[in-house]
């Protein structure tokens, strides 16, 4: 196959045309959400052959500049990068771009203006200083940006950098179509204390959890290998440089073909590679392969860095995603519960916010109480993962993920301990003001995919539940994508009609 009789799947070609159609109506910055391994990357490109150039793909870390550039050829454009000591000629029709090093005197090398198009990979990072520095220097260029998850921990949108959310898709969706892995999650009972872990800048402090962990590899390292035996290729997540040469370490003891990959190894490059071949079965790594690292073969994802973050888990958990000859599933071993306490599925929003929403303007749904990011934390320390037990993670995940009625009407089974629990009577009450039956309401686990569903729904300035609901009893077409707007304008020229 060669890349000039590539044919885009189904799902990737729904996303070009809606692109397009969103320029062709004058929006020039719009963003796509699709899980890893849904074909992101193969997406920009064809939008870079469509569209006028020169094209400017900017990416933050070199896995990811490199992937970029490697495609490109494939597909027949002809890269030049620009990054450390390799610059690219202003003639130069397609540029990976280095984030890094696209700055200061560098940047102002390029003319105002000079780039027609830019795409930005894992597009979370955007609203980032970096990023919007090289955004202002060509501001009449269309731009695209694309990520598995938009939302950023830090709660900051993409005001002023995206108009809109063009296209959208999940895992759950893809794994359906047959285009993504199964994932099967099994939650090891390995007790890890986290009384101590602070949290900074809305995750675990980093140096607490390295320290937490630090008391428990041996214990993992048992429970991890007795659990890879059928596994191909293994890739472990750990909080530090530290835990992953430990933990590769006691895997290799173990009789495991194990290495542990950072960011100030030497011989990345070479380690990747031996992983990449089979050589190594087993790669413990820090971070750097959360994004943009590329190999089918990983049937199996150990969650050994817990994380508040949903973005930073998917991205973990993307590894293993890719569809490959005989591999029927991705295992994903977890620690922490982070598959049941974290939504792999969530519609895309330019808010940003990986929070509760609000009633009201200013006024808190939960304030301390209830499932707030919060209770992630008090859980761990509380319960940990203190059985062993193995779980579909997208089960009970609806198809669409705007339509609260759909979900409640679902079966749904929560084998976290903290979702199982009774829900607060302001839960309730705040939930029953907004439609929603308090019968529905039998624990925190629905609750709280209540509350996630109608974050989504108020960021996008949808209609009320009740409106939602009139709709679709009138035959409206799509009632529960419908905006508020929409709505309102819809209902009162059907009042009018009514009373003429």
């Amino acid at each position: 196959m060669s890349g000039e009789n590539y044919s885009l799947r189904d799902y990737q070609q729904e996303c070009v045309d809606a692109v397009l159609s969103d320029y062709t109506n004058g929006h020039r910055r719009v963003a796509a959400q699709l899980p890893t391994a849904a074909g992101k990357t193969i997406i920009a490109l064809n939008l870079m052959q469509r569209l006028p150039g020169p094209a400017l793909a900017l990416a933050h870390t070199d896995e990811l500049l490199e992937q970029a550039r490697e495609k490109m050829e494939y597909f027949g454009l002809v890269p030049e990068l620009e990054k450390a000591d390799a610059r690219a000629s202003l003639d130069a029709r397609v540029v990976p771009g280095s984030v890094q090093s696209l700055r200061n005197s560098r940047l102002e090398r390029y003319p105002v203006n000079h780039f027609r198009f830019l795409w930005t990979d894992e597009c979370q990072h955007a609203p980032a200083d970096t990023y919007r520095a090289i955004y202002e220097r060509f501001p009449g260029a269309l731009h695209f940006g694309c990520t598995a998850t938009l939302d950023r921990l830090d709660g900051e949108g993409y005001d002023g950098i995206y108009e809109k959310v063009s296209y959208e898709t999940n895992i759950k969706e893809l794994i359906a179509a047959g285009w993504l892995s199964r994932l099967i999650t099994r939650v090891l009972p390995v007790s890890i204390d986290l009384r101590q872990v602070r949290r900074t800048a809305g995750d675990f402090n980093l140096g607490d959890l390295s320290e937490a962990i630090g008391k428990a590899l041996t214990e993992a390292a048992d429970a991890v290998v007795a659990n890879i035996a059928d596994r191909q290729r293994v890739i472990v997540f750990v909080p530090s440089v530290n835990e992953a040469r430990i933990f590769a370490e006691l895997c290799a003891a173990r009789g495991v073909a194990a290495e542990f990959v950072s960011g100030v190894c030497s011989d990345r490059r070479e380690k990747i590679a031996r992983f990449r071949s089979g050589e190594t079965k087993l790669l413990v790594n820090c971070i750097i392969i959360s994004e943009g690292f590329d190999l089918p073969e990983i049937d199996c994802v150990v969650l050994l860095r817990p994380t508040q973050s949903r973005a930073l888990l998917c991205q973990q958990i993307g590894r293993g995603c890719r569809i490959w000859p005989g591999k029927e599933y991705c295992r994903i071993l977890d620690f922490f519960w982070l598959t049941a306490r974290h939504k792999l599925c969530a519609p895309a929003s330019l808010e940003g916010v990986e929070a509760e929403p609000t009633t009201t303007a200013g006024e808190s749904d939960e304030e301390t109480e209830g499932p707030s990011r919060k209770t992630l934390e008090d859980h761990l320390r509380e319960h940990g993962a203190d059985r062993y037990e193995e779980m579909d993670p997208l089960r009970d995940v609806p198809f669409d993920p705007l339509n609260v009625d759909e979900y409640l009407v679902l079966p749904h089974e929560f084998r976290d301990p903290y979702a199982r629990q009774v829900p607060t009577l302001r839960q309730i009450e705040t939930l029953v003001r907004l439609g929603i039956p308090a019968a529905k309401l039998i624990n925190r686990g629905i609750v709280s995919d209540v509350f996630d569903i109608l974050k989504s729904r108020w960021a996008r300035k949808l209609a009320t539940i009740p409106q939602a609901r009139y709709l679709t009893a009138l035959g409206y077409r799509d009632p529960w994508k419908a905006t508020f707007d929409e709505a309102s304008q819809y209902l009162s020229r059907r009042r009018e009609r009514v009373h003429r």
